[in-house]
């Protein structure tokens, strides 16, 4: 990924800016996947100058701890929705915030549906979706 010029941000963050305006986007290592690359994952404090901050976290169950840290937004994604009968009745259990835009304190926590899915090709009671997101 780096060779293509993507930053993977693995428990780390970086500061985006463009003309006058700038915001902080950090990334979190996936729980899931943590012991394969060594590290558990963490969540890293934002510059306290920073007037926007994003984190991203591939699985939504953190929310409560990021709401502690001055994060804005958490963008998450994991659940595909529940993908199909009866499967999305049990992944509101485990994720309480299973898609869409929720606030947990002061946090804003969207969760997409993705635009695949896990394990059977099927979709049954929830849509794929690309999401876009405007920053203004």
């Amino acid at each position: 990924m780096k060779k293509a010029g993507i930053i993977p941000l693995l428990n780390e963050g970086i500061r985006l800016t463009r003309g006058t305006g700038s915001f902080y986007l950090a990334g979190m290592n996936d729980p899931a996947v943590a012991h394969y690359q060594g590290d558990p994952p963490k969540i890293i404090v934002p510059p306290a100058d920073s007037p926007l901050n994003i984190m991203l976290v591939h699985q939504p169950q953190f929310s409560t701890e990021i709401a502690k840290v001055p994060y804005h937004l958490q963008l998450s994604g994991h659940t595909h929705g529940g993908q199909f009968f009866p499967w999305n009745l049990i992944v509101k259990k485990i994720y309480p915030i299973s898609g869409g835009l929720a606030k947990v304190q002061n946090l804003q926590v969207y969760v997409s549906h993705g635009s695949g899915y896990w394990g059977p090709p099927v979709r049954l009671g929830t849509r794929g979706e690309v999401t876009e997101l405007i920053l203004t």
